[in-house]
């Protein structure tokens, strides 16, 4: 076993909901220790309505012990204790209650490794239950560990270096640098496929969580690997889940202004309820079921896969449970639709 520690920070002002953090690698860091930008951006959501609550572990929290198979997936109950602690000590007595699907609410991030324990969560410990917005970003690394560690020609774009090899293997039990990951061995694949997100997992529907993954646009790596994670949930059918690539930004999305501004704004999402659609000659009218008094904007773009939406007309406050834009019929053809719920 291995001691974690919290670090807790209340909104400010009047709470809307609670932000978990973890971090990449062992997860031995505060998400605010790894530069000044990613505490300032922190501020900012507080500054919103978001209460802070950050996970380190005082060692790698994804090795076993010598000779111990766990794999990552088993040890992955670790961050899943410790979020539920969190959710019913901290979150709970909030008494917020999102009236939207995947309004946060108790919401998720983490980069890399911090995305791995955020994805363990769902996929192999049911916290479904209780997690309403989930935002890995950079990964997760452990989701397609069979591709990662064998050597297969097709799939060079999912492979781990040498080093990376090594930490996989220590969260097996191999600790002596010449385990089944660093010596490909095809043996070892089925406790790989047990271990990975997108194959070992119990759970892939996920009727009430929204996931939103962030990958950067040089993190060519991270957007095949993840990728497997975000298809199997498409494929399992769950219904609130997005994929985007952050513009200039390598591994680390925090790190960016576009990887910070892309989480600000999946935070800030909603997934409206009962959206319809009704046309006649000259426009298009969008309708949503909303909260009366707050406010939305409705956004679009032309390609489904672009990273970037735009507003279409100005932010709309909602005067009763319906609310609704009309947009003239001409710039509505062949445009994907969302609506952002503003702060």
């Amino acid at each position: 076993s291995i001691n974690g520690f919290i670090a807790v920070r209340q909104a400010l002002g009047r709470p809307r909901g609670m932000l978990v953090t973890t971090t990449g690698s062992g997860g031995t860091n505060y998400w605010t220790s790894s530069s000044g930008v990613t505490y300032t951006f922190a501020e900012e959501l507080r500054a919103l309505g978001f209460s802070i609550v950050q996970i380190r572990w005082a060692a790698n929290w994804l090795e076993s012990s010598p000779g111990n198979d766990a794999g990552q997936a088993q040890l992955g109950c670790r961050p899943g204790t410790v979020i539920k602690h969190i959710h019913d000590t901290y979150y709970r007595p909030l008494g917020i209650y999102p009236l939207h699907p995947g309004e946060a609410g108790f919401a998720m991030t983490g980069n890399s490794g911090g995305a791995t324990q955020t994805g363990y969560a769902l996929s192999h410990y049911g916290l479904d239950e209780i997690i309403d917005v989930a935002i890995p970003t950079g990964g997760p690394p452990h989701a397609a560990l069979a591709k990662s560690c064998m050597n297969n020609p097709d799939e060079q774009a999912y492979q781990f270096q040498l080093e990376t090899r090594e930490f996989i293997d220590r969260g097996f039990g191999f600790f002596n640098g010449n385990g089944p990951a660093v010596q490909h061995s095809a043996s070892f694949i089925p406790r790989w496929l047990q271990a990975s997100h997108s194959t070992g997992g119990n759970d892939y529907f996920h009727p009430r969580t929204r996931l939103h993954f962030i990958v950067g646009e040089y993190d060519l790596q991270m957007q095949a690997t993840a990728s497997d994670y975000y298809q199997r949930l498409v494929t399992e059918g769950t219904p609130y889940v997005q994929w985007q690539i952050a513009p200039g930004t390598a591994h680390g999305v925090p790190a960016t202004a576009a990887g910070r501004a892309a989480i600000k704004a999946a935070l800030l999402q909603t997934w409206p309820v009962s959206t319809g659609f009704s046309r006649n000659a000259d426009s298009v009218t969008i309708q949503w079921s909303s909260i009366e008094g707050r406010s939305y904007q409705l956004q679009a773009k032309e390609q489904l896969t672009e990273s970037s939406w735009m507003n279409v007309g100005d932010p709309t406050v909602a005067s009763s449970t319906s609310t609704s834009v009309t947009v003239p019929t001409s710039a509505a053809t062949q445009r994907f639709y969302r609506v952002q719920l503003l702060p």
